[in-house]
């Protein structure tokens, strides 16, 4: 099999896949870039990944343009081509290139490949009539999400709140770090939250300062919260249920606490020790199914942060927006039962769980921990108030958890977050 040799190429043939197996972006283009793409351009991996990024936070809105530009859809049988103009609008609109160097090169990658050959004189024709007309999106704010994320997001937050969330949902994020080595601090990051760090157009990340000596590790600030409701952790034992990819793992190992993950998959708990061991940080790594797995002791402080939707992450996963369907929501609800269950299970009588979920479905969150408080006469839950933290003040809610929005951190926003506290009595 030959290999790829033209980045244009490799964006069409990752959208293909994407679009027609709806399995995650960054395992469609880590299997490209591993065993599909020619050595010489693998340095245009970030590139193709910003392209796809776009691609998928402004589908509908290039779906909308394209539909203005044809007299008639193009048929779901031609997705091909669908891509090829979809792409070439990113190229136009987003990265501004020349605009008839894009035109033509995309009417002749049309040309030579056989399921395009056809539809060359329609890319050209499309393309031209968008820069004549200067053709923008028309679709509401509502419009730039599925229907189900917007009726839950409205049924939830509001009509306004939910148009914030989607504006702050669909820009493209900086990058978070949390640090081992304060000493050692990058000046180019600057402090936004307790334990997080941001920088804007940071290019590539591992050549970013301070990254190969591990001092620090890329960390959205929204999930440096949870760690941070332990409060005072230091040589105290802390289990960390669903662990990968590790970084409140590090977190909490970097606040003094002596750590054990429990994770199920054994590619991720790879990964994970990468990260370790490039920071000089050494938990215990327990390769378990938690819902068979049994403690040799009961642990005072347990953090679950559960397997959802992950809706709280669009900024950065924006392929969640065409992947998730309303019916997961469903299934993830019936695993976080189980999951909180086992967790309190692990807990000593007096101990603290902290039960977190990156999603901004109220369903995984406050409805979840509000059902478990009612079957649950064991446990009871610890109300975080605003006066004892003042640096989150502005996710506190009035019912006593944390809920970070995206479009609530000035600067580039921040991951959505739901976060409880809960006691266990005996």
């Amino acid at each position: 099999m030959s290999l790829l040799t033209d980045q244009r190429i490799v964006s069409l043939e990752i959208a293909n896949e994407f679009v027609g197996n709806k399995s995650p972006l960054n395992e469609i283009i880590d299997h490209f870039y591993n065993s599909k793409v020619a050595n010489e351009i693998k340095n245009k991996r970030s590139e193709t990944k910003y392209i796809l990024s776009v691609f998928c936070r402004r589908l509908f809105e290039l779906d909308n343009i394209i539909n203005q530009l044809t007299d008639r859809n193009i048929s779901p049988r031609n997705i091909m081509v669908r891509n090829c103009i979809r792409i070439a609008l990113v190229e136009l609109i987003d990265l501004k290139r020349p605009e008839y160097a894009v035109i033509n090169t995309w009417v002749e990658i049309a040309k030579n490949k056989k399921r395009l050959m056809h539809f060359g004189k329609l890319i050209n024709a499309v393309l031209r009539k968008f820069l004549k007309n200067n053709t923008v999106s028309n679709l509401t704010d509502a419009q730039k999400v599925p229907g189900w994320l917007w009726d839950s997001w409205l049924k939830t937050y509001g009509n306004d709140e939910a148009i914030n969330i989607i504006n702050a949902s669909l820009i493209e994020p900086p990058l978070d770090i949390s640090y081992v080595n304060q000493e050692r601090l990058n000046l180019n990051f600057k402090k936004i939250l307790p334990s997080s760090y941001r920088m804007h157009k940071s290019g590539k990340i591992n050549e970013i300062a301070g990254y190969k000596e591990g001092d620090w590790w890329v960390q959205d600030a929204g999930a440096t919260i949870p760690a941070n409701i332990f409060g005072d952790i230091k040589n105290k034992s802390v289990l960390d249920l669903c662990s990968a990819p590790g970084g409140k793992a590090m977190q909490l190992m970097a606040m003094g606490a002596n750590v054990t993950c429990i994770e199920i998959s054994k590619a991720r708990i790879s990964v994970m020790k990468e990260n370790f061991n490039r920071t000089n940080l050494n938990p215990e790594i327990i390769c378990a199914d938690i819902l068979n797995w049994e403690p040799k002791e009961k642990y005072d402080f347990v953090l679950l942060d559960a397997p959802c939707s992950a809706t709280g992450t669009i900024r950065k996963n924006p392929d969640l927006i065409h992947i998730k369907e309303k019916q997961d929501i469903t299934k993830n609800i019936s695993l976080q039962k189980i999951l909180l269950d086992r967790a309190i299970n692990f807990l000593n009588i007096n101990g603290i769980l902290i039960y977190c979920v990156c999603s901004l479905e109220y369903d995984e969150g406050e409805g979840q921990v509000e059902t478990l408080l009612k079957n649950n006469e064991t446990i009871e839950k610890v109300a975080i108030k605003a006066e004892d933290y003042p640096e989150y003040g502005k996710f506190v809610t009035s019912n006593g958890y944390i809920r970070t929005l995206p479009h609530l951190q000035i600067d580039g926003g921040i991951d959505g977050f739901f976060i409880s506290k809960i006691y266990k009595k005996f």
